[in-house]
């Protein structure tokens, strides 16, 4: 039977490895920075053409726009909450966060899947 109870067996399994949240912080830190990095540098580089944006150039602007949304709403506070062990906003902050995450995670999937079906037709 499960013993919920606060006596120190309890809490023994619960303990945060130490060595694995800082890969964990580390992991996540590298893919925040490289996301936003890569991400800028790609509306960087298709706000300075002379041109008008194509349809595919039109597609990757969407598709860094998800990626950029994906960094600020499921990487960063995955990372904030990896950092701090628990989560420090309130019920509204808590439902926003976990909406934020599911739409930016298909956003970037449904802009994905708009580029292979007009590549494809």
């Amino acid at each position: 039977m499960l013993d919920l109870g606060l006596n120190s067996s309890a809490n023994n399994t619960l303990d945060r490895d130490e060595n694995v949240a800082l890969i964990e912080v580390s992991v996540s830190a590298t893919i925040l920075c490289l996301a936003i990095v890569g991400n800028v540098c790609v509306l960087i580089s298709l706000a300075n053409r002379r041109k008008r944006l194509s349809r595919m150039h039109l597609m990757i602007l969407h598709l860094s726009l998800a990626d950029l949304f994906v960094a600020f709403f499921n990487v960063l506070p995955q990372l904030a909450w990896d950092i701090t062990y628990r989560f420090e906003g309130g019920q509204f902050l808590c439902v926003a966060v976990k909406y934020c995450q599911v739409v930016a995670m298909y956003a970037s999937s449904y802009v994905l899947l708009a580029t292979a079906i007009d590549r494809s037709v």
